[in-house]
């Protein structure tokens, strides 16, 4: 669910300097703006960073909601829009010809700042191709690097702008998004939050609720 009074920025941007490693050319995110502190739950499981764990790579679990808990907010940033329509070199964010831009276009692309401690973001660089999953985890904050963009679609599934690009690149397969959910089916405290493909990982659908 997106929340209300967002300020939708106009962005032109490629896909080179964003850490992929591929030789994609992309360009430097526009300035980025922060919006609303929220918890990012389904179903009243929150993506939360275990024990206040402020350093690199720690990783983003499952908690509930409720109990103004501390490491269950996240602070919005606001990085641009997707960029898919009538549009040629400047597509953005995702990769050129995986048909992804053009499926979201007009969707807010969002960084999530940690709330307690906005150096640290939740970061995509634990994705694995070979085994088609990673690990949801923070890094410092980038605000122009795709490891860090996360696009909210229609339906609020969250989508990894970096592993996705990372999948095309590899498997040449348009159309085919990751998706940020379970293993296994464990949303219980304490449960590890992946990114990955349908056929890997249990999509959610994530609505941003005000803290609770």
């Amino acid at each position: 669910m997106r929340l209300p009074g967002k300020r939708l920025l106009a962005v032109v941007i490629l896909l080179a300097g964003t850490g992929t490693g591929t030789g994609i050319a992309i360009a430097t995110a526009p300035e980025a703006s922060a919006q609303q502190v929220v918890n990012i739950c389904w179903n009243h499981h929150c993506q939360n960073l275990w024990n206040n764990n402020r350093s690199f790579a720690a990783p983003v679990k499952f908690y509930h909601a409720g109990g103004n808990n501390l490491e269950n907010k996240w602070q919005l940033v606001e990085i641009g829009t997707v960029n898919g329509e009538n549009c040629t070199s400047n597509c953005w964010p995702f990769a050129p010809g995986s048909g992804l831009n053009t499926r979201y276009n007009n969707n807010i692309v969002w960084q999530f700042q940690y709330y307690n401690d906005p150096r640290w973001c939740q970061d995509q660089s634990n994705y694995s191709v070979a085994s088609d999953s990673g690990q949801l985890q923070i890094q410092r904050c980038n605000s122009a690097s795709s490891r860090q963009w996360f696009v909210q679609s229609s339906l609020n599934y969250l989508i990894p702008v970096f592993a996705t690009n990372l999948r095309f690149i590899d498997t040449g397969v348009p159309n085919n998004p990751l998706f940020v959910g379970n293993h296994g089916g464990n949303v219980s405290d304490g449960a590890q939050i992946y990114m990955g493909s349908a056929a890997t990982i249990g999509q959610l659908q994530w609505f941003f609720q005000a803290p609770t």
